[in-house]
């Protein structure tokens, strides 16, 4: 049996959509786990509503508000299908995806199956599927391209099928309190999973429909807290490439995860000087002055401008505030 695990916050304007598309699969098998994050817009009534349509659909309403890190491993801990999915609660699919990910799982005797995605913002139409080409990777080489930004599918959990078992090989559970918000997220659990699956099988057709949605989590740059968490997670993620150790790429994944893990603190410390977080604010820099001197050496290789902003932070984060920081993240950003 499949479990398809979808996190919900107030999703409540497209839920019902989503649930539909998943109802509608032509693989009829599974069990759809949706966990409500103490959502205050009317999804619970939208959730109840289809449960009562359908025993397939089970649910978990949480008591107190925990992120979809948390939601997902409630969901995680549920599923009782040897074969797990996950779903954004404002995304659809196409009505054959399961068929075709779990049909290609199986018969290529794969640990993972992965299809590509189309972004939309209102309604998405499929088109009906005659041929369509797969290609079988490793995990390291699915892990490798995702690190280096040329990812094989999204760089989500979502639009995709697993083996259960590979999730038990990964401690999530041991970054818990130091990064809440994203110890079960995207970057940082998949690359982590996909280097335990020997097989890999890639369905080359867009069969998730990804909605964008500038307010969401992943969007919102006020978002202090999570920013940071990427920020440690990042830092965390740089121990865990040496298995890369091996391969030529391994100095280009390193300097993109100690940039991007340094860009998420210079987020971090924005947000949290525009709401005044003290606090948090010096755990920004902390983690920023920490990458940077440990890292001397891989952001010497940086461009310059990027050297620049840098060293404009070491030496004054209120002066890098005045000069990139507001310029950027009020004006510039919003001109793109």
């Amino acid at each position: 049996m499949l479990s398809i695990i979808m996190p919900v916050y107030n999703a409540g304007r497209f839920l019902g959509e989503t649930i539909e598309s998943i109802l509608n699969q032509t693989y009829r098998d599974f069990e759809l786990i949706i966990i409500d994050d103490c959502s205050t817009d009317g999804s619970r009534n939208v959730i109840e509503r289809y449960r009562n349509i359908d025993d397939r659909i089970k649910t978990i309403f949480l008591r107190k508000q925990g992120g979809a890190s948390h939601g997902r491993e409630e969901g995680f801990i549920a599923a009782k299908g040897e074969i797990i999915s996950f779903m954004d609660a404002d995304d659809v699919i196409h009505p054959r995806m399961y068929e075709l990910l779990c049909l290609e799982l199986d018969k290529n005797g794969a640990d993972i199956a992965i299809c590509d995605y189309s972004i939309f913002d209102k309604h998405r139409k499929w088109n009906s599927l005659k041929d369509y080409e797969i290609q079988i990777y490793t995990g390291f080489d699915v892990a490798e391209a995702m690190l280096l930004g040329n990812c094989i599918g999204s760089n989500g959990v979502w639009g995709k099928v697993f083996k259960k078992s590979l999730f038990a090989q990964v401690n999530y559970k041991a970054y818990k309190d130091i990064i809440p918000t994203c110890y079960f997220e995207d970057g940082f659990i998949l690359p982590k999973v996909y280097v335990n699956a020997e097989c890999v099988v890639h369905v080359k057709e867009a069969l998730y429909g990804y909605r964008v949605i500038m307010q969401s989590l992943s969007h919102n740059l006020t978002n202090g807290a999570c920013f940071l968490d990427q920020a440690i997670s990042g830092s965390e993620m740089i121990d865990f490439v040496s298995v890369f150790r091996n391969r030529d790429t391994y100095n280009q994944i390193l300097g993109r995860l100690v940039d991007s893990s340094i860009q998420c603190a210079l987020k971090a410390y924005y947000s949290f000087t525009k709401y005044n977080d003290k606090v948090k604010k010096e755990s920004a820099k902390a983690i920023f002055k920490d990458l940077h001197q440990k890292y001397k050496n891989v952001c010497a290789s940086y461009s310059k401008l990027e050297a620049i902003q840098f060293w404009i932070f070491s030496v004054s984060p209120s002066l890098w505030v005045f000069l990139i920081g507001r310029p950027y993240f009020e004006v510039l950003r919003h001109l793109k």
